[in-house]
């Protein structure tokens, strides 16, 4: 079994093997790097703090940009610009121009097939203002929100034809930068209703310092199968409430989620028992109760 420090090193070699002679990254190890593989590589080495300096790289990110501030598409712009602000550069041109242009409210029936949000494109616009500090006047800012709650359902969610798990993400995440009071939309009863739908809960994260997601699933009543990495541990208990399958080990993985997939009776009986366990651990009163506890103890320390 892999070691975190191994795990990392192969991360590491598999990305900078994917970097082109010519500057930028394709995950296709062909010299025709782009913008979104261009993106993720360098995303994840500041992730792993790997610091990461190419000439030929910056230049051909700047290079997506027009002479004129403009770039092809949206998403052009939005891997360049992205991509430059972790290298902590600049486009040649400043973008805000570009940016604010591309700002308005579209016809969602002309989005071209294979888009798997509608909201995909206003998404990377928003994220290059917040990103970039780029202020909007309240009248587009107002049209922006009226034009996203268009396209919110009953049940909390947000969607073209019905909810979906992306679209709400991105229309959660519009609305908050546009500062919009995204709690009073109960979109966690759309959250609760795609849990109750699915039969387990599968994270790969090889360290986790609490795992908040995982205590939601087994809030849920979802068994759930982890690695175990740090907190993970302490919450998921082996053939109790889920599976640990350790680090690095996709087969496993898989075999623990066709194990699952196919025995109902097990998932009840570890649904059930995750789901006493966030009762008994972790509600709201019991966390008030453990807070309390604590302030407790220090101050009858100090006395």
């Amino acid at each position: 079994m892999l070691s975190t420090d191994d795990l990392k090193e192969k991360v590491i070699y598999y990305v900078k093997e994917r970097k082109c002679n010519g500057g930028g990254f394709c995950f296709y190890r062909l010299e025709e790097p782009n913008g979104s593989d261009t993106y993720y590589a360098v995303s994840i080495l500041n992730l792993l703090n790997i610091k990461f300096r190419d000439i030929n790289t910056m230049n051909y990110l700047r290079d997506l940009q027009k002479e004129d501030g403009s770039y092809s598409s949206v998403f052009s712009a939005y891997y360049s610009i992205k991509t430059l602000n972790i290298l902590k550069e600049k486009p040649i041109q400043d973008p805000k121009p570009y940016i604010l242009e591309n700002i308005r409210i579209y016809n969602t029936n002309r989005i071209p097939p294979g888009y798997t949000s509608i909201f995909r494109e206003m998404y990377y616009l928003i994220d290059l203002c917040f990103t970039l500090k780029v202020e909007l006047e309240e009248k587009i800012k107002n049209n922006l929100i009226n034009f996203i709650l268009k396209f919110k359902k009953g049940e909390g969610g947000f969607g073209y034809t019905h909810s979906t798990l992306i679209e709400t993400s991105q229309a959660l995440s519009i609305l908050k930068w546009l500062e919009y009071p995204i709690k009073m939309l109960n979109a966690e009863n759309f959250l609760k209703k795609c849990y109750a739908a699915s039969d387990v809960f599968v994270t790969s994260s090889i360290l986790e310092g609490f795992g908040l997601s995982v205590i939601e699933a087994l809030a849920a009543g979802k068994p759930v199968i982890c690695s175990g990495g740090g907190a993970l541990r302490e919450i998921v208990k082996d053939g109790v409430n889920g599976i640990l399958v350790g680090k690095a080990n996709p087969e496993a993985f898989a075999q623990a989620m066709l194990n699952l997939a196919h025995d109902e009776k097990a998932r009840k009986i570890m649904g059930k028992a995750g789901r006493e366990l966030v009762k008994n651990n972790f509600s709201w009163r019991k966390t008030a109760e453990a807070t309390i506890h604590v302030y407790e103890s220090i101050l009858s320390g100090e006395k």
